[in-house]
């Protein structure tokens, strides 16, 4: 159990590092991504609720600390001086936590998140 938790934590963490990296890249070299930019939060921010249930933090510690995150990084998006802030993208990111805790109460997301963590 203690195993499976700290790899999953690991993964998240990893996972938290490598998302804002790149949010922070400067536009240039990333390129383009238009309006898609809005569904690539919602299912990064829904990727990684799943990989906080995994590791087994609460409801409560997930949402908000995925909101706290998300949040930072479009802090930090409007003091960089290639990116910008924007409100959407928060709203985007929520809308992936939200729509993960709320798919996470269904029977079929409880039997995959199962057998992934069977030893």
């Amino acid at each position: 159990m203690k195993q499976r938790r700290a790899f999953f934590r690991g993964l998240l963490w990893a996972s938290l590092l490598g998302i804002f990296v790149l949010a922070l890249w400067p536009m240039h070299i990333v390129g383009p991504i238009a309006h898609s930019d809005k569904l690539l939060h919602l299912v990064c921010f829904f990727g990684l609720a799943w990989l906080a249930q995994l590791a087994d933090y609460s409801y409560r510690e997930l949402a908000l600390g995925l909101l706290v995150f998300g949040g930072f990084i479009e802090l930090s998006q409007g003091l960089s001086s290639s990116r910008q802030a924007s409100w959407l993208d928060l709203l985007a990111d929520i809308l992936g936590v939200v729509s993960y805790l709320a798919l996470s109460r269904h029977s079929s997301i409880q039997k995959v998140n199962r057998c992934i963590t069977a030893q």
